[in-house]
């Protein structure tokens, strides 16, 4: 639970890349060289696992961190609050658009956070879903609870990379507040 899975650009628009959003939802310094994305073939296992740096770059507590292949792929399409928050990787597993897997890993090969996704996940009521991002809502959530990814709003350009989720709910906040 230190590093979570957080926002899933897989059927990007003409011209755009794939995004994976990870968020360190824990109070420790995490060295990027030691964590690996992947994917899993039909047979579900791993494949396309690659390093998300060969380079020690800390990933700090509470922070939201964008990766992709081609940053030149995401900026044009979404407001982008940090470039900062951005690590474009040498390599980076291709996902389908309609539905696959994306895989953490630490450096033996733990899984440490892993969603399988599906188009159906998105809002129904969209006709295109090209282009919008699934979000996760909550952190205390289980991953895999489709109930806790939902489209990115429309107000946010259906996508915040590298920044708070348009559809996050704070449930800290939200038992304050009862």
């Amino acid at each position: 639970g230190d590093v979570l899975l957080n926002e899933v650009m897989f059927n990007p628009v003409p011209d755009g890349t794939d995004y994976v959003e990870i968020y360190n939802n824990s109070e420790k310094q995490i060295p990027l060289n030691q964590l690996y994305m992947a994917s899993r073939d039909k047979n579900l296992e791993l494949e396309q696992i690659y390093p998300l740096s060969s380079e020690r770059i800390i990933f700090e507590p509470q922070s939201y961190l964008a990766l992709t292949k081609d940053t030149n792929g995401v900026f044009p399409w979404f407001t982008i609050e940090c470039t900062e928050c951005f690590l474009q990787m040498d390599k980076f597993p291709s996902y389908n658009n309609d539905e696959d897997y994306v895989v953490l890993l630490n450096n033996e090969m733990e899984i440490i956070d892993e969603l399988f996704y599906s188009e159906k996940m998105h809002m129904p009521l969209l006709y295109d879903r090209e282009g919008i991002a699934l979000e996760r809502i909550s952190f205390s959530a289980e991953t895999n609870d489709k109930s806790n990814w939902y489209s990115a709003s429309t107000e946010t350009g259906y996508g915040t990379p590298g920044y708070l989720n348009s559809q996050f709910e704070n449930t800290e906040l939200s038992r304050v507040q009862v």
